[in-house]
């Protein structure tokens, strides 16, 4: 990883789908930070993994080195939806 990303610059940095999940854009790779199984997976541009720090599977998704990378079902629930509606409640 640190011969893959040494002195790479970071292009963006985004959370999909309000997810526990953090992705960091590089030139030709993603770094994809799961906070919730604090896993680390570089993916290539085409979210080819090509490496993993914990390999993972699930009865929906696999993180193994060479599976294209999936993101977690989304459970459908927005936060901010969440939010507004407690105020608007009060």
């Amino acid at each position: 990883l640190n011969k893959t990303l040494s002195r790479k610059k970071i292009i963006s940095i985004f959370q999909p789908n309000l997810d526990r999940i953090v992705v960091f854009e590089f030139e030709d790779y993603f770094l994809i930070f799961e906070l919730f199984s604090e896993n680390l997976i570089l993916c290539d541009k085409s979210y080819t993994i090509l490496g993993v720090l914990n390999p993972e599977q699930w009865k929906d998704r696999t993180l193994k080195k060479g599976y294209k990378y999936e993101f977690p079902k989304n459970s459908g629930r927005n936060p901010f939806l969440e939010i507004e509606e407690d105020k608007e409640e009060k």
